[in-house]
């Protein structure tokens, strides 16, 4: 990657030096060798590769008459023609995500597949490459914001000398679609292709044929395309594109995930063309063109309402932070002094951030943990351990399905084991036991992690949890178990950690005058179950209510924003992914994950 001085649009407030990071080489290749691409430079002939620029007849066509002549019920729904095509995977078919019956991890991970409509470009033995068509944004990069170079550092395209970043959008304003999770703006190599329907030899030569009507390129020949005097608006730009590897994408549509469809060219650019229209609201994330698609394949979701429901309301919230560039004025200015407010705080009295301290996920409405790490929302955390170089800490409110006996003579003591982080596979032995019963404390069973907190956590040993049952001072509902951990690295110098966490306003400290009733709210939890999943999560949120001394941020009042075009709020999408989460992680049965 190389540097340059080229400033970065004001929209875009989100993209840092984002003229730098989409600077390539002139060895841009449409797909990186990484994902086994049979095509080379992109100047080149790309259907030169595949025996010419295809059959002027789409074959396709003539299979979905005789699909429609088979067919009782009409698939006619305003498209020329769509078809479920069964298990053919090939280049020019549509995969089109169905609505599943189960939650399943991907509906956390990357709820941009959900109710998504994807483009295979590229199909063979050693990947299956596609872009995903109705996840439009509302980014438009200029000429200027993506700069080529050649080896010598030289720019390929030459800047207009009319250009003014006054002007508005400039020369040539590309609005940028999402096309997939790999090789993103973001990524270290990232990718931009286009599609276009123009026919010219010398667009041709330089483009692969998906579909009859249907071209890719890649941006810089597009680019090229444009300044030989073909209309920028005539390529639709995609940024980044999904891959499987062999099998998967087959193992995937048996299991109901996908369904291969093939639709006419001519659907294909009315539904793309809508998507691109000045009005249309990135948040509104194409679902017209998937539920037209659905339709026609007669595809029914009735059974799963809740589960597309969710999906559709996480998706709508990953587009408002991934599609959407907000205005300049921002319209939760409450929202953003509750969170300077915290940070603040945080920062004046950083040792209220030390290794025995509870800290919690942050009040703010808008969680940071919706779309990545859901269990951190609303989570009550144990700083365990402070070093140099990272910070540790447990999550004390998830208990898990497994569980911990122990024979005693006066019977069979039973443990839940609760879930404290994804670290310590490795470690040799995983369990860390803690109290926070005065008894005990007063007779020095085991060790205060803050030795200079009356209020601090305790840990101990099996032996110590034994002799303390034993001799009748315990029992086992006074201790708590715990597996795993989280750790957050430091940088040189020590900064970062849980503390930066804190200043960023993903986690809050709790005071210690409150511990009691954290630890209270704590012990009513017991094993994960179908049966005690509601009151085990009601009770995660009351321990996590109970860390709350501040009185809600200092005072300042949070507006409940709503997710786009619904009548939920963000914080209760935020409880239910973090319910989503515990279903699929912990309970861990077949109804919730596949």
């Amino acid at each position: 990657m190389r540097a340059n001085a080229l400033a970065v649009p004001s929209f875009i407030g989100a993209l840092v030096s984002l003229t730098s990071l989409l600077e390539f080489s002139i060895s841009f290749q449409p797909f990186p060798h990484s994902c086994k691409s049979r095509h080379g430079n992109p100047l080149l002939p790309l259907h030169s590769l595949d025996g010419g620029g295809g059959s002027s007849e789409d074959w396709r066509a003539f299979r979905a008459k005789l699909v429609q002549n088979e067919t009782i019920k009409s698939t006619n729904t305003g498209a020329a023609w769509a078809y479920d095509s069964g298990l053919l995977i090939e280049k020019g078919s549509i995969v089109l995500s169905r609505v599943e019956d189960s939650l399943g991890c991907h509906d956390l991970r990357q709820p941009y597949f959900a109710k998504c409509v994807v483009l295979i470009v590229d199909n063979d033995d050693g990947f299956t490459q596609g872009i995903i068509l109705n996840r439009p944004s509302n980014v438009k990069l200029n000429d200027e914001d993506i700069v080529y170079v050649d080896d010598d550092g030289e720019r390929l395209f030459q800047p207009d000398l009319e250009y003014s970043d006054e002007g508005g959008e400039g020369i040539n304003a590309w609005r940028m679609f999402f096309g997939g999770d790999i090789a993103g703006l973001y990524d270290e190599d990232p990718l931009i292709v286009c599609l276009h329907n123009n026919t010219s030899e010398l667009a041709q030569s330089v483009s692969d044929e998906i579909l009859p009507g249907v071209y890719l390129t890649s941006h810089l020949a597009a680019r090229s395309l444009v300044q030989s005097g073909l209309p920028a608006e005539s390529f639709f730009s995609f940024y980044g594109f999904c891959g499987w590897d062999p099998g998967q994408l087959e193992t995937e549509v048996k299991r109901g995930s996908w369904s291969m469809v093939s639709v006419d060219s001519g659907t294909l650019w009315k539904d793309l063309q809508a998507l691109r229209e000045p009005d249309y609201d990135p948040r509104m994330v194409g679902l017209d063109m998937w539920q037209e698609i659905a339709t026609a394949i007669d595809f029914q979701d009735d059974e799963s309402q809740g589960i597309s429901l969710f999906q559709d309301l996480m998706l709508k919230e990953w587009a408002t932070k991934v599609l959407l560039v907000p205005d300049e004025e921002d319209d939760h200015a409450e929202l953003e002094d509750a969170d300077i407010h915290r940070a603040l705080k945080a920062a004046k009295d950083p040792s209220c951030i030390r290794k025995g301290a509870l800290v919690r996920g942050s009040m703010s409405e808008v969680s940071p943990f919706l779309l990545q790490d859901q269990f951190l929302h609303k989570c009550t955390l144990l700083i365990l351990q402070e070093t140099d170089e990272v910070s540790l800490g447990l999550v004390l409110n998830l208990p898990s399905t497994d569980t911990y006996t122990i024979d005693l003579p006066t019977g069979v003591a039973t443990f839940p084991i609760r879930y404290g982080g994804p670290g310590g596979e490795a470690v040799e032995d995983p369990l860390i036991w803690l109290h926070f019963k005065n008894i005990l404390k007063a007779k020095s069973i085991g060790n205060a992690i803050n030795k200079g907190d009356p209020n601090s956590v305790w840990t101990c040993t099996l032996d110590q949890v034994i002799d303390s049952i034993e001799s009748g001072i315990a029992t086992a509902d006074d201790f708590v178990l715990v597996q795993g951990f989280c750790v957050w690295e430091k940088a040189l110098g020590g900064a970062g950690g849980i503390l930066g966490e804190v200043i960023d306003g993903k986690f809050e400290a709790v005071s210690s005058a409150v511990s009691s009733d954290v630890w209270a709210q704590l012990l009513f939890q017991g094993t994960l179950s179908e049966d005690t999943l509601l009151l085990n999560f009601k009770h995660a949120v009351d321990a996590w209510t109970a860390g709350d001394s501040s009185n809600h941020g200092g005072g300042i009042e949070v507006d409940c924003r709503r997710v786009f075009n619904s009548n939920v709020s963000v914080g209760e999408l935020c409880d239910e992914a973090l319910l989503a989460w515990v279903k699929i992680f912990l309970l861990g049965n077949a109804e919730y994950y596949r």
